[in-house]
Order: C-alpha cells, then structure tokens, then sequence
C-alpha cells in the first residue's frame, strides 16, 4: 500500500559503499515513502542486522519512529537514517575473495555489514523492508613527518 525507495538513487535498497573508516563517521540516506492506498497509513520503522552484533560497528536510527501518511493517493513523506559507525567497533581489514562468506554463504566477510530497514504498518497487518549494505574496514590516518626524503645509496632523490 505503499512505495519506499532511497530517494538518493531511486533504489529500493541502501548501498553505503565501501567506507574506510579513521573515526566515528555518520552517515545519512533519505527513504521516501509515497501513498499509494488513498488511505491514511501509519507506519513504523525498524533496523534489523543480519548478525545482531553488527549493531556495536553500525548503529542505525531514525529521524521519526512512526511514519504517517495522510489520506492523498500519491501523497509522500520522508524518513531519514542514520547510520552511525563506531571506529573502534570496526574490523580491520581482511577482505577476502574466498574468506568465510565462501564456504558459508549465508555468512558475510568480517568486513560486510548488512541488514534491513523494516517498516511495519500499525493500520494494517502489512510489512515490507529495504536491504541495506556496506563494507566497513578500520584505516589509519597517515600523516607525513617531513618533506625531504632520504637518499637511498647516495642516489639522488629527484621528484
């Protein structure tokens, strides 16, 4: 009774993409919900990991936890989410083409995180939800100590 999509890329999923992580980071995709019933609707709206301990690394909220939608046929609102990442939650990085994922293919890499966005009627008994999915993995900040570089066997270092 109702269409949600990312209103970043009119996907009906949330792809934050690979994010090399060097501190607290949050990040926020915008759900758009229309009406598509012609009836008032309320609705709430959940987060729910594919492995619940994924939640210590990527904390998910919710700019409203009840959604409402009026009465107009193609009327629409707007949900927002947060997704918060927690750097020291965040796993190194051990992406691998084969790792556990391979074997186990319900299992995501230590470095996938995912899950869905669950959205439930309170009007109706009706639920839908919308996949997301990232790769974090822990970076460090790199910072240079000096600009003149070493010479290497009395060879000249030319830029």
């Amino acid at each position: 009774d109702i269409w949600a999509y990312s209103a970043d890329d009119m996907q009906p999923t949330i792809s934050l993409g690979v994010i090399n992580v060097v501190q607290d980071t949050t990040l926020t995709r915008t759900i758009r919900l229309v009406n598509i019933l012609g009836e008032t609707q309320e609705w709430s709206a959940q987060a729910i990991h594919r492995d619940p301990a994924d939640a210590n690394a990527l904390r998910i909220s919710f700019s409203s936890n009840t959604i409402l939608l009026d009465s107009n046929c193609q009327g629409e609102t707007t949900l927002d989410v947060e997704f918060d990442i927690v750097a020291n939650h965040v796993p190194n990085n051990f992406m691998t083409g084969g790792g556990r994922a391979a074997h186990e293919f319900e299992r995501l890499d230590i470095n996938e995180f995912d899950g869905w966005i669950v959205l439930t009627s309170t009007t109706k008994n009706k639920e839908i939800s919308l996949p997301f999915h990232s790769i974090l993995r822990r970076a460090a900040r790199v910072s240079v100590g000096t600009q003149t570089l070493p010479r290497l066997r009395d060879w000249p270092i030319n830029n």
